[in-house]
């Protein structure tokens, strides 16, 4: 039986990318003291793939009363916050927008599936 987590717990995390570094930071804000991050590259890993500063976040329109699309806004609010008044990640600017649409409906696109 494994024993039980307490805030001295030794924590191994594999990875010092985006996901890896996030998880320890939020382990130590929440009062985690061993937290050991491993990675083949120096932290943040340069080969992370979230270890750029080209990010395009969608912020389209979802239908009304689609509950994916209020889980996803809801999301998107709460990661925006973090990333503009976080003090550890507070790196995001704003520096433009795209749109990209079609002039006709493509012949050869199919529907996905709900298991997309």
């Amino acid at each position: 039986m494994p024993s039980p987590l307490t805030k001295t717990s030794s924590i191994l995390i594999v990875g010092g990318g985006t996901w890896g570094c996030s998880t320890a930071l939020h382990l130590a804000r929440r009062g985690y003291t061993n937290v050991t991050v491993l990675d083949g590259h120096e932290i943040p890993s340069p080969i992370s793939a979230g270890n750029d500063v080209n990010k395009i976040v969608e912020q389209g329109s979802f239908s009304e009363g689609d509950e994916e699309g209020d889980v996803a806004q809801a999301l998107l609010a709460h990661a925006k916050e973090g990333w503009l008044h976080d003090p550890v990640s507070a790196r995001c600017a704003t520096t433009g927008t795209s749109s990209a649409s079609s002039p006709r409906p493509s012949t050869s696109a199919r529907p996905c599936p709900r298991a997309c």
